[in-house]
């Protein structure tokens, strides 16, 4: 960190991804009291065939920030690892953030973090839902910015830009955000494969955000997929809503049911040679076949969670919206 703000990408600093074989122990046992004693949770893996013996991506749903950790426990026990990508925004506590290193997870920067982050290490508060709005629309789709004070400042003011260096005299606002969201995926690339190295396996939730029901998927799970050569493996995670207790870590008696659904594979060759996964001009150009891929990766995953949990046309979508997503 520095004395800009609490959001300068300082604040995750080059580590090693691979967890502490001490701390992976420790979590072990902490989930054989929640989940293996009698009277409380009971897992039930379904699919097992399904599961992979070189490293995969790992899509399941996302309906309980705790989710992960009856799939890690399940795939622990076959000594398989997992490696999730976690939003950015939870590394900026130090404690969490070196807790999150030694558990061996990937910090993932989504491009709507980068812009409000920016934002609030320039001008010293959040952005509102309108200034978020009109900077993404600038980022996305090169609209032009309204007059007034905070949209000229973040257009002509010289700075780091959450450690990367922006000379309005150079490029324009829109190509450094751009640049930026690249370069910081490139990172998050990088200890990907570093981890996937030690035999490791990738954890992506394809819908972004935590949501009682499966909501449309994001293209990122298509693009990680395609960066790092693997294939997709989907995921249903039923019963945490009614086991976990609250939004916390502990479960009460319940069941929670885990389905391993057979791999995925994307064609490459449909996106061409010069594709470059995370690239905003790639992403941009190729929006509509990434997202039918993604689409057909939560097409899988619906199928595989309990009725509860699948797409609903008449349920209200329950998870964060707006700027509320990065913090």
């Amino acid at each position: 960190m520095n004395d800009r703000g609490e959001n300068d990408l300082k604040y995750i600093p080059p580590q090693s991804p691979i967890a502490d074989p001490r701390w992976t122990l420790l979590a072990q046992g902490l989930a054989r009291v929640a989940f293996g004693l009698p009277r409380r949770t009971k897992l039930v893996l379904e699919g097992e065939e399904n599961l992979p013996s070189t490293p995969a991506l790992f899509a399941p749903n996302h309906s309980h920030k705790f989710d992960f950790l009856p799939l890690r426990y399940l795939l622990l026990k076959r000594k398989m690892h997992l490696v999730t990508w976690i939003k950015a925004r939870e590394f900026k506590d130090p404690r969490m953030a070196k807790v999150l290193w030694t558990m061996g997870n990937i910090p993932l920067s989504s491009r709507g973090f980068l812009i409000s982050a920016d934002f609030e290490s320039l001008v010293g508060r959040r952005p509102t839902e309108e200034e978020y709005r009109r900077l993404r629309a600038c980022v996305d789709e090169g609209h032009s910015l309204p007059r007034g004070e905070v949209y000229e400042r973040m257009l002509t003011t010289p700075r780091e830009m959450l450690g990367v260096s922006f000379d309005p005299g150079v490029m324009t606002y829109r190509q450094a955000q751009r640049g930026l969201y690249y370069r910081v995926m490139q990172g998050t690339l990088k200890l990907a494969r570093e981890c996937m190295g030690e035999g490791h396996h990738m954890h992506f939730y394809p819908q972004g955000a935590v949501s009682s029901r499966l909501t449309p998927g994001k293209v990122g799970v298509i693009e990680a997929a395609l960066a790092l050569d693997l294939p997709i493996i989907p995921v249903g995670i039923s019963g945490c809503r009614e086991t976990f207790v609250g939004q916390g870590a502990l479960t009460r008696k319940g069941v929670i049911r885990v389905e391993i659904g057979a791999p995925i594979h994307v064609d490459r060759a449909q996106y061409g040679a010069g594709f470059r996964p995370f690239h905003p001009d790639d992403e941009d150009g190729f929006r509509e076949l990434l997202q039918a891929d993604a689409d057909r990766v939560m097409a899988r995953i619906n199928d595989l969670v309990d009725p509860a949990y699948r797409f609903s046309e008449e349920a209200e979508y329950d998870g964060k919206r707006g700027i509320a997503r990065f913090y």
